[in-house]
């Protein structure tokens, strides 16, 4: 086995390691090539310039600027255009040539950096100084334009230098020097780099004043000059500026300009999630934004409900990926056929988090109304890294973890859990007869002197690795800029048999193929190995009989089975073997007698045997990409078309072993669905999404003064498919997984298939308006038609006006210099939620009635007929649920910009949700009809906090937090009737999903105490049976008096149905997150806490463990203080089989109180010098860090963790690097 494993981890490091090597390959292959074919097309320029008899010096310099990479500056008194060239000399080296050409002509040259040379008239002013010449000191394409090039046309004659300024420029936040700086003499175009040492040479004009520092994220800086000749720099972080574009949907915007509820995450806090699902990304950082855990299952998906839940059904947000609308089939889902069919996976997972550049949120219908009847629950853009103007650059960045639960059930053991069951029937006189022998020490069945098993240690995986490798290299120039990424990541579950493999792989690249024209192209592929075997949870074994086995070193599997069975040959097969094809078949063999539990009535399933013998995984694959074409044929006026592609396969094998059967509590016959032979049986389903759009747009952006336009029109065509097929035999006569097939052989094998086909196309027109700055309007019409519903109901049109007003700009507040920036904003607009069945206008046809005619040849079944059925409803006027979005706030920036704020009231109201109503029987329709009637109204506020400070020169830091508030109520249902279970209950004035259930009155202590109570009060479920220290409840309702009532608010001494009633909510109240982040030289930190509050939960784990009433469900400890005369409990009633009184019923008893506050993440980072790193010649920066995930929770939940109590977040500790070659 340890032999297997090294093999397997040695595979994916060569894997990634060969990957990559041919990712860098194929990226420095694709530039030699091209500067192959410029030297190609350069020789030939010149080579015709040969046939010219005459040619300026100008010309003739800018053809050798193009052969060579060079650039050349001239002095106002070289006449370049008017000197001639009859011979233009030919060689290898720029030098040989420059000195044959320009001698003649009484000129001189003067390389002033490799790429650079300035020519001057044969006896040039002596202060001309070179800039130094090292290997960093290359002019980028943006720090030449800075200078007098001709090929630019600029004629400006070189100003007469006369002092030399020397320096180095470094890093505020860690000291390390910054090579690359652009240094520009401000009114000049004088101009240098920094080195490699972030060191500086530069001779400016004697009338210069000021230098301009700048560089790529960093805050420029302009230097009085003064008398001095050493001027050192230390360049600050431009975190404003970093974070300023923001994606608003089919285009960018700077995040002063927003009108509309936009809230994003950037690539540096998504690096800070180490999560392989990117949802996690947005966990706690924005505001109006709740993301769930969903435990320790790599598999699982996040829960993402942006301002609350709005609908009955679909409420997940449209996730937009580099401009593509995401589709799935089963979105949303979790349960049912539908959930089975989707299977236990989160498609997202396949995309790589380090490939991602941001994630925006459009909260509110003015910035999502583009997307129509898609974003009624938000939408989330998620935009991936691109190629960036400069040298090829390399990343890498490596984490590898461990993984842990932090908490798990504290049971009984074997002594306390016999007692227990023994008092519970002693309890119960109708019982008391009925004690199983396993609990009775007369008998000879009795296990109460076993020793005890802990079933949870064995399932729970410890240390869980969770690793991540990643590198991408991109680059580029002025013309085309690309990016190529790869990454393999793997995360083990903290439950065993449960595991996440991720290999990814994305490239894009954008080029101006000419002035007017640019295209580009963004591919993506993502492979996902996931293994899904666990089986079960912590819940299910925590309540296994602690004396159950889990090993048997004498059984052939090693495991101790639950069950024994006998089998005899099955009677009902006789002499004929032969049936028809559409019956099952008849097992060769049957139980001789029910099967025996080995272990007590309350037996579990060994479910350590069962996955040792089972076996399901999933394969997926995604292929996502997008090109387009564009145009500018004047300025500000460009035409894009766009082809998007998402094509995802999921296949699913599952494996279910012959000898399944005895490690099952409730064992079905083996043999049924085979010969006999069998070894097992297997299934594969094969699921397709393949999503199609295709776009065309018009926008036009044109300044003027002090007015600004911008209008985008565009029009869309999504198709969008969904194929599924899946085959299963249960005669299979191989075991070994690399011989599992299906053949052919009915009736041992079925296959089945189904597809949905859907498509949407769309209109829309947006035009945004700024006038100095200082006033915003935005306005967007977005009409959609969908194929999901009737002729003369496809259309819908979804409009939408957002208004801003830079107040800060006003004179009259000039005055108030704290205020560095304030904006008021307010909108309004509507969006459509089109996730309903495809056809529901259109009753669906049944095949499953059947008939027989006649008995066929003596065959008592017959001849059988198939038969058709409507069973639904049709609803022609079937349409979309609408949600209609209010919102208004603003946004400020004070105290020197140290503080950041933004405050904003959202209401939303979603009508014509769809809702099942209930039809007189008489109508003859099975299911019920679903019609939009319906409506909900979510609302609250958003706050935003951010407080940026410095210490002395090397301490900076960073406070920031967030808060929303979630007010749900439920507008309007059909005919106001309440509908729902206990659990998630749907009434009029009540948020959606409350909980619905009677209130516990308290325990009675004595006799007294109940006659006192049944007096004047009587319980309708159980007869006023009561016993000291059973519960009693409280008579809140009544029934109805009045007609199309379900209850009365009277009570009327009567615990019944009728007195269940709002005993918590699920939805919560409110939500947060606290960042803090500091910088003390080469060392980083960030804290991140997140947390929810004003939210309740049945905690149905301690339901089940604190029932004491089964026939031997094992118990939490905290059983041990339940009700006995010796111990009067006011909060844990008595143990009693049967529970006769209710004490068990759903009742505020099983509500708690499920908000807490979690440190999410912390991250200790540590930046090696870039002195250090410059030493190097390859390394730019490096650095390592330190993290941990879901550290410690802060709540007052019982069960292991609040938000999942079988599977809880896990524990993680990481160490990773990242590094920039």
């Amino acid at each position: 086995m340890k032999t297997k494993l090294l093999y397997k981890t040695n595979w994916r490091f060569y894997y990634f390691i060969t990957a990559f090597a041919l990712l860098l390959q194929t990226s420095l292959q694709a530039q030699t090539l091209a500067r192959r074919q410029d030297d190609l097309s350069l020789r030939y320029q010149v080579g015709d310039l040969k046939k010219e008899n005459v040619q300026s010096l100008k010309n003739v310099l800018k053809n050798l600027e193009s052969k060579y990479n060079v650039r050349f500056v001239y002095a106002g008194t070289v006449k370049a255009d008017k000197l001639t060239v009859t011979t233009i000399p030919q060689s290898d080296k720029i030098e040989q040539v420059l000195e044959n050409l320009l001698v003649p002509l009484g000129l001189r040259y003067q390389q002033m950096e490799s790429q650079l040379f300035i020519i001057t008239p044969e006896k040039p002013k002596e202060n001309i100084k070179e800039i130094p010449n090292t290997a960093s000191s290359v002019f980028t394409p943006l720090e030449i334009s800075t200078l007098p090039l001709l090929n630019a046309g600029i004629k400006r004659e070189l100003l007469r230098i006369e002092k030399r300024i020397t320096g180095t420029v470094t890093s505020a936040e860690d000291n390390s020097p910054i090579p690359g700086v652009n240094i520009v003499a401000k009114g000049t175009n004088v101009g240098t780099i920094t080195d490699s040492e972030g060191k500086y040479s530069l001779s400016v004009p004697d009338n210069t004043t000021t230098l301009v520092f700048s560089y790529v994220g960093f805050a420029t800086q302009e230097v009085e000059i003064g008398n001095r000749t050493t001027i050192d720099v230390k360049m600050a972080l431009d975190v404003k500026t970093l974070q300023d574009i923001v994606v608003i949907g089919y285009g960018e915007r700077d995040k002063k300009d927003l009108t509309g509820a936009v809230s994003v995450v950037g690539a540096e806090d998504i690096a800070k999630s180490v999560a392989m699902q990117p949802e996690l990304s947005m966990q706690g950082r924005m505001a109006g934004v709740f993301v769930s855990t969903p435990g320790g299952n790599p598999n699982a998906r996040p829960q993402v409900r942006i301002r609350g839940v709005s609908t009955f059904g679909y409420a997940e947000p449209l996730y937009v990926v580099d401009g593509i609308p995401l589709t799935e089939f089963g979105d949303g889902v979790s349960g049912g056929l539908i959930g089975d069919i989707r299977g236990n996976v989160n498609v997202l997972n396949l995309i790589n988090p380090n490939d991602i550049e941001s994630i925006s949120v459009l909260k509110d219908a003015s910035a999502a109304a583009i997307y129509g009847v898609r974003a009624s629950n938000g939408v989330i853009l998620i935009t991936t890294k691109r190629g960036k103007s400069g040298r090829p650059k390399v990343e890498f960045n490596a984490s590898r973890g461990v993984q842990n639960i932090p908490k798990k059930f504290d049971m009984l053991d074997v002594n306390q859990y016999t007692r227990l069951y023994q008092e519970a029937y002693a309890n119960n006189p109708d019982e008391a007869k009925n004690l199983p022998p396993e609990f009775n020490p007369q008998s000879p069945a009795f296990l109460g002197n076993r020793p005890t098993v802990d079933w949870q240690t064995p399932l729970i995986q410890r240390n869980a690795i969770t690793e991540d490798y990643s590198a991408k290299v991109y680059g580029g120039n002025d013309a085309t800029t690309y990016y190529v990424s790869a990454g393999y990541g793997r995360t083990q579950s903290t439950l065993v048999q449960n595991d996440m493999e991720r290999y990814s792989f994305a490239t894009n690249v954008k080029s101006n193929i000419s002035k007017i024209f640019e295209v580009g192209a963004t591919y993506r592929l993502g492979y996902i190995n996931a293994l899904d075997n666990t089986r079960t949870d912590l819940g299910y074994v925590s309540r296994t009989s602690p004396w159950q086995q889990i090993f048997d070193p004498t059984h052939p599997t090693g495991f101790a089975p639950s069950i024994s069975a006998r089998f005899r040959p099955n009677p009902e097969l006789g002499q004929n073997t032969q049936r028809p094809l559409f019956l099952l078949p008849i097992p060769a063999q049957v139980f001789d007698g029910d099967p025996t539990l080995l272990w007590g009535v309350e037996t579990n399933n060994n479910v350590f045997a069962q996955q040792a013998l089972n076996d399901t995984r999933y394969n997926m694959l995604r292929n996502m990409g997008t090109a387009y074409l564009q145009m500018e044929p004047v300025k500000g006026l460009k035409f894009r078309g766009t082809f998007s592609a998402d094509w995802y396969y999921n296949k699913r094998n599952d494996w279910n072993d012959f000898n399944n059967y005895l490690f099952s509590q409730t064992p079905g016959n083996p043999y049924s669905g085979n010969d006999g032979t069998s070894k097992g049986g297997y299934g594969e389903r094969h699921t397709r999404n393949t999503n199609f759009v295709k776009e065309f747009s018009v926008s036009y952006n044109k300044s003027f003064g002090d007015h600004s336009f911008d209008v985008i029109l565009n029009a869309m065509d999504q198709e969008y498919k969904y194929d599924f097929l899946q085959a299963s035999s249960g005669q299979i006569p191989f075991s070994d997984p690399l011989f599992r097939n299906i053949n052919n052989l009915p009736p041992f094998s079925n296959a089945g298939s189904f597809r949905n086909i859907n498509r949407l196309q769309g209109y829309m027109g947006r035009v945004s308006y700024k006038y100095a700055d200082k006033y915003y309007a935005d306005v967007t019409v977005r009409r959609d038609g969908s194929s999901r519903f009737a002729p003369g109901y496809k259309w819908g049109t979804f409009p939408s006006f957002a208004l801003a007003w830079r107040i800060s700009r006003e004179d009259f507040m000039k005055d108030l210099t704290f205020i560095n920036d304030l904006k008021l904003r307010g909108g309004w607009g509507q969006l459509g939620n089109q996730e309903t069945a495809s056809f529901a206008f259109l009753s669906s046809v049944s095949t499953t009635p059947d008939y027989a005619t006649g008995s066929g040849a003596g065959n008592a079944v017959g001849n059988l007929r198939f038969g058709v059925r409507l069973p639904d409803f049709p609803v022609v006027d079937l349409s979309w649920e609408v949600a209609s979005t209010t919102n208004v706030g603003f946004d400020g920036v004070f105290l020197n910009n140290k503080i950041t704020a933004t405050v904003e009231y959202y209401s939303r109201l979603t009508s014509g949700i769809l809702q099942g109503s209930q039809l007189p029987a008489s109508v003859g329709n099975e299911n019920q009809p679903i019609l939009n009637i319906a409506s909900v109204r979510n609302s609250g506020v958003e706050l935003q906090l951010g407080y940026n400070g410095k210490i002395g020169e090397d301490f900076t830091f960073n406070i920031g937090g967030n808060l929303t508030t979630v007010r749900n109520r439920t507008i309007s249902v059909f005919r106001d009737q309440p509908f729902g279970g206990e659990g998630g209950r749907i009434e009029v004035g009540y948020p959606l999903f409350f909980l619905w259930g009677y209130k516990v009155g308290g325990i009675f202590q004595s006799q007294e105490e109940i006659n006192a109570w049944t007096a004047t009060k009587r319980d309708a479920n159980n007869g006023n049976n009561f016993k000291p220290g059973d519960m009693y409840f409280e008579d809140v309702r009544s029934a109805p008096t009045e007609p199309g009532k379900t209850y009365s608010d009277e009570p009327d001494n009567v615990v019944n149905a009728f007195d269940r009633t709002y005993i918590g909510k699920t939805i919560a109240g409110y939500f947060y997150g606290i960042n803090l982040s500091a910088n003390w030289k080469n060392f980083d930190l960030s804290i991140f806490f997140q947390g929810i509050g004003d939210v309740q939960k049945i905690n149905g784990e301690r339901w089940g463990g604190e029932s004491m009433s089964s026939t031997g469900v094992n118990q939490w400890t905290t059983v041990l203080n339940r009700w006995t005369p010796q111990n009067p409990s006011t909060t844990m009633p008595r143990a009693v089989r049967n529970d006769p009184a209710g004490n068990n019923r759903f009742s505020s008893r099983w509500v708690e109180n499920a908000g807490f506050m979690r440190l999410k993440n912390f991250q200790l980072g540590y930046s090696l010098p870039r002195s250090l790193m410059s030493k190097t010649g390859v390394i730019d920066r490096c650095r390592v860090f330190i993290s941990g995930t879901n550290v410690f929770t802060f709540t007052r939940w019982t069960g292991p963790d609040p938000e999942n109590d079988i599977l809880p977040p896990a524990r993680t500790f990481m160490l990773g690097l990242s590094a920039t070659f």
